[in-house]
């Protein structure tokens, strides 16, 4: 499944030659598919600068940390990624203020905090297409645009429509507002008052 309401094409790359920045989020694990994003990137026509925003949690998972840093050297992207290892609390929603767009590849998820906090940061947002991911949109519809899980050529066809379309981004962009302002913990408050005051 690609981008809500559209079918991929190759955008005018001439008209949007600026380096735009795409942020993963989280810890490095398989789960998480950071290697999925990486690589995309040699299939894009977009130019872009990738961050992968996070570390290892799990000392299991320094290996694939490492598999990670070995793709980057072998696709030859060390200029096109930026690794920042451990983010601190205080300084992650600065990282989805400046991202154009915010990619989560998870080959799977049970429930994600980095993706809530970009659904709450605002971001522009693509996912991959797992049933939690794709019930999200059903609650609202058109807030995350999707990609084939764990289809690397897939998410770098939906990166280049996405950054090559501006009010598109915009409009995801929107989507993810409205669900966080209606999801958010006031707006859960409200609903539990008004539970209480119809049983009670």
């Amino acid at each position: 499944m690609g981008t809500p309401g559209s079918q991929p094409r190759t955008p005018d790359v001439s008209q949007n030659s600026k380096v735009k920045t795409v942020l993963v989020f989280g810890h490095f694990t398989p789960e998480k598919g950071q290697d999925i994003v990486i690589q995309a990137l040699p299939n894009l026509k977009q130019p872009i600068q990738l961050i992968l925003a996070g570390g290892v949690r799990r000392k299991k998972d320094l290996r694939y940390l490492t598999t990670c840093k070995n793709l980057i050297q072998n696709l030859k992207l060390e200029d096109k990624i930026k690794i920042t290892g451990f983010v601190q609390e205080s300084e992650i929603a600065q990282y989805f203020t400046k991202a154009d767009l915010v990619i989560a590849p998870f080959r799977e998820t049970s429930g994600s905090a980095s993706l809530t906090y970009a659904i709450a940061n605002g971001a522009t947002l693509l996912v991959s297409d797992l049933a939690l991911n794709l019930e999200l949109n059903e609650r609202e519809p058109k807030m995350m645009a999707t990609f084939k899980s764990e289809d690397p050529v897939d998410c770098a066809a939906q990166i280049d429509v996405l950054l090559g379309n501006p009010s598109l981004l915009e409009s995801l962009r929107g989507h993810a507002c409205h669900y966080a302002k209606m999801h958010g913990p006031k707006r859960v408050a409200e609903m539990h008052l008004a539970f209480y005051k119809q049983v009670m």
